[in-house]
């Protein structure tokens, strides 16, 4: 689209490296979370956190998108991944053991994840 308004604009953009992530969301019980959690991000060092990249803690960055009562976590995984949201989970999941000492039960991932809380959030289901 911007090749047809400016093609050396066009040419630069599309000269910018950039990786490919597979995010996923993971909600919790509140009460049962026993993951060690400073501030809302675990980016990790790399050699710590294996292929995921990122999480952060999305009731803390954006305390209306979570009921109180829950833990949301939204994780990045490097690269493409033709995995499963199960399979997916069960990866962060275990990276999540290793690195913060996670053993709560997964109540809801992926995109049954936003709707599940929502529907808390807003009243609904």
């Amino acid at each position: 689209m911007l090749r047809s308004l400016d093609a050396a604009l066009a040419d630069q953009l599309c000269s910018i490296p950039y990786n490919s992530s597979s995010p996923i969301s993971l909600g919790y019980e509140k009460s049962s979370f026993d993951g060690k959690l400073n501030g809302f991000r675990l980016p990790g060092p790399p050699l710590e956190r294996g292929r995921m990249v990122a999480c952060t803690q999305v009731g803390t960055k954006f305390p209306c998108r979570v009921p109180e009562d829950k833990v949301m976590l939204r994780c990045f995984l490097g690269g493409e991944s033709e995995e499963t949201d199960e399979d997916l989970a069960a990866h962060v999941g275990e990276e999540l053991r290793r690195i913060i000492g996670l053993t709560a039960q997964l109540f809801v991932h992926q995109g049954e994840s936003l709707a599940a809380l929502h529907g808390a959030v807003h009243g609904g289901s």
